[in-house]
């Protein structure tokens, strides 16, 4: 049975009654003591709490009173921050006091945090409340004045309410501050009840005044005299004194999500100067008339311009002097501002258009590609970019060829009908009679040659890029170069390299002699007309290579490549790989490695050429015998038939390369000879003097002959002939008899020899073995 704790205790702590007895007088007083202490810590502890409650509670109250005596014209929204910062202040001073409670959670949790958001929750209301009253207050005082026709105090009054009472207005009506919040609804009703009550009867009033001025200018039919400059000005001013600052901000707070406009706003003034030419537009180019036709939107675009153009003058002096004067506009452009005013007739022309033509593959690629010229024209001419409010968020204008094509259905009609026009043209440029011809006047005679159809693709992907380059989307951007021109750029790849895989299919059953091969066939794939077949393959893949490097610094690529890493952001990429990258690299690959091929096959084929016509060369056996009479020495004749044929190789390759690729590549069929001579003459047979001489005079006519590269590979075998050429013994030193008593001695003078005889290609062990190629005597 389990003892109870009571029971636990006094056996631990007690012997005996007689102990218990003894003890339970001190016991007693102990406990006693304990619990005085903690009631008198309870009651600090209590007594402390409290103190603090009613000093935060003062403090709270305190700065409700200083807040609320404040002015509320003084008051702003930002002012907030200003009571947020009183009251970390306030809790600061307050831990300072009493610094038990600062993880007292009951005090800050149910009284100091909650009384807070209350006090800043009504003085907030108040200050928003009190400034919609004001501003209607004063918006019936403007429509007052406007009815007396005293449009200069009006003027005034508005700028007052702009400057003291709107902008909270905006901050109360903004997302960020709760837009479907009561306060927010309030501000932006406050802000309609300005805008149509105060600003628009100022508007009407400006708008009829101007009118009066463009009958006097004639505006539009003509430009504005710069006689009239002046008056212009000053009304110009006026009517930009009742536009509201920042009227993208405003329109988009004042609209409905479904209402608001994706377009900037333009200036209400410049709306009023472009009215009577969008009128003229809508008349030529909108109603029946001659010259609104489906076929031609270039008219619609030309006449654009050149109402721009036309009144040049009067918008940089004029219109642009009004703006400067203007406290709120002074950083706008005022052909700019022309600009985004008149842009919605013509935007309203493209789309109309568009409806019309979607059926037509013709008229709709026809007005894409003269939409995109025409924004390319605003931007290139004009450096156009809609005014931009927001530095923190930079405005990029999409055209009017971005409007069009704004939604993926649009986007991939037109894509289709893209698409569809590249391919036939393509199939044109591979499929007519001179696509693999040689172009050698294109280029200069230092460049690599192309061909006819790599000259064409290229210019066919260069206008291309025209047709989309006005798009601002990043993914309409890469859907149309990753279904359009890299698919060409696939294609041609593809056909080069079944081109190139026949070539090497034939090549391997001629080498084998594995099946029928026709004597076409065979002459296909050697000689001239082999080499000028892997030319084609060659000068195509080239010159694509070098458009695509080229391509890939070009602006427009670059910033597509920004984009698309931007949005892969998330792989981590190594930043500095992906500076060094391009938009191009994976089709450049492919390319290079194809071009590598080739490259292979011309040495393969210079290679067994060479070899053809050196047959009867290498058979020679009489190396070791041969007698020279006559000095100089003349080359082998068995050499002359290789020379004649590599040569008429070369020589083609020579003006069809550029001196780059040459070099490389004939570099790698110098390094082929270099190994047939050294292994099949050299090592296979033994020297005379003579017989050494006759080899290095036909190894110095084969480099010459075939204009090869004075490099290792030449290096090495006139170092070996050399050694073979050696005279046996006698007054000239050094000599073959010299050399082998200085190797086969104390060594002394054997660097001394090689250094005489330039032998830095060949090791001790090659020099030693071609001694023991010369015949003793001879």
């Amino acid at each position: 049975m389990t003892s109870s704790p009571v029971t636990q205790f006094l056996n631990e702590k007690f012997v005996s009654f007689q102990d218990l007895a003894q003890s339970l007088d001190s016991i007693n007083s102990s406990l006693k003591a304990s619990s005085d202490a903690l009631n008198l810590g309870l009651i600090e502890k209590r007594e402390a709490r409290t103190a603090a409650q009613n000093s935060a509670v003062s403090t709270l109250r305190a700065m409700f009173i200083a807040w609320m005596a404040s002015p509320t014209s003084t008051f702003s929204a930002s002012k907030l921050d200003i009571l947020d910062s009183d009251f970390n202040s306030a809790l600061t001073d307050l831990y300072t006091q009493f610094p038990n409670i600062r993880n007292d959670y009951t005090i800050f949790d149910s009284i100091i945090y909650p009384k807070f958001a209350q006090i800043k929750a009504l003085i907030t209301s108040l200050h928003c409340l009190t400034i919609a009253q004001k501003v209607r207050d004063a918006a019936n005082t403007v429509a007052s004045l406007t009815l007396e026709k005293d449009f200069d105090k009006a003027l005034d009054l508005l700028d007052s309410i702009e400057q003291q009472y709107e902008p909270s207005l905006r901050i109360y009506a903004s997302p960020t501050q709760t837009k479907d919040s009561a306060l927010g609804q309030i501000a932006i009703q406050t802000l309609r009840h300005l805008h149509k009550n105060v600003r628009t009867p100022l508007q009407d009033h400006m708008n009829k005044r101007l009118k009066v001025f463009f009958e006097k200018a004639k505006w539009p039919v003509s430009t504005v005299a710069p006689a009239l400059y002046d008056e212009f000005i000053n009304l110009f001013v006026k009517y930009l004194e009742t536009e509201a600052s920042n009227p993208d901000q405003l329109a988009g707070l004042l609209a409905t999500p479904q209402k608001a406009s994706k377009y900037p706003i333009p200036l209400s003034a410049f709306a009023a100067l472009v009215a009577p030419i969008d009128l003229r537009f809508q008349f030529h180019f909108e109603a029946k008339s001659d010259t609104n036709r489906p076929d031609k939107p270039e008219w619609a675009y030309h006449h654009f311009l050149n109402v721009i153009e036309g009144h040049i003058d009067f918008l940089i002096h004029a219109a642009d002097a009004a703006l400067q004067k203007s406290s709120r506009f002074n950083d706008r452009n005022g052909v700019h501002e022309f600009i985004t005013a008149l842009l919605p007739s013509v935007r309203r022309k493209a789309l109309s258009l568009f409806s019309q033509v979607t059926s037509s593959p013709k008229l709709l690629s026809h007005l894409v590609y003269e939409t995109i010229m025409f924004d390319n024209a605003i931007r290139e001419k004009y450096y156009y970019v809609p005014y931009n409010s927001d530095p923190q968020s930079p405005l990029e204008w999409r055209g009017i060829s971005g409007d069009i094509l704004s939604n993926d259905d649009a986007y991939n009609t037109w894509l289709k009908i893209e698409l569809a026009s590249a391919k036939d043209r393509f199939a044109e440029i591979i499929e007519s009679q001179n696509a693999w011809q040689i172009d050698y006047d294109f280029v200069s005679h230092s460049e690599t040659k192309p061909t006819e159809s790599a000259i064409n693709l290229k210019d066919l992907i260069e206008g291309i890029t025209e047709h989309y380059s006005s798009l601002t989307s990043i993914r309409f951007r890469m859907k149309y170069f990753v279904t359009i021109q890299i698919d060409l750029l696939d294609k041609y790849y593809e056909r080069l390299n079944e081109s190139m895989t026949a070539f090497e299919s034939l090549t391997s059953r001629f080498s084998r002699a594995v099946g029928s091969v026709s004597a076409e066939d065979k002459q296909s794939v050697s000689g001239i007309r082999g080499l000028e077949r892997l030319c084609r393959i060659f000068g195509s893949l080239n010159y694509i290579v070098k458009a695509l490097e080229e391509w890939g610094e070009e602006k427009f690529f670059l910033k597509m490549w920004d984009d698309l890493n931007k949005r892969t952001s998330q792989l981590q990429a190594d930043p500095n790989r992906l500076a060094n990258e391009t938009l191009f690299d994976e089709t450049i690959q492919s390319y290079n490695k194809l071009i590598s091929r080739v490259e292979i096959a011309m040495v393969s084929l210079l290679k067994t050429e060479f070899n053809g016509s050196m047959r009867e060369y290498f058979k020679k056996n009489n190396w070791a015998t041969m007698t020279i009479e006559q000095d100089p020495v003349e080359v082998s004749r068995g050499l002359i038939p290789a020379i004649r044929t590599i040569s008429s190789l070369l020589s083609f390759l020579y003006r069809f390369f550029s001196p780059f690729h040459y070099t490389r590549v004939v570099r790698r069929f110098a390094q082929d000879i270099e190994h047939y001579i050294f292994n099949f003459i050299i090592s296979a047979n033994q020297f005379s003097y003579d017989g050494g001489r006759q080899l290095q005079a036909d190894i110095a006519e084969l480099w010459a002959a075939f204009r090869l590269p004075s490099e290792a590979s030449l290096r090495r075998l006139d170092q070996c002939a050399t050694i073979l050429a050696l005279p046996a013994a006698g007054q000239v030193e050094p000599n073959l008899a010299s050399i082998k008593s200085i190797i086969h001695g104390d060594d002394n003078g054997y660097e001394e020899v090689r250094a005489d005889l330039q032998l830095t290609n060949l090791s001790d062990m090659d020099i030693e073995k071609l001694l023991n190629r010369r015949i003793a005597g001879s």
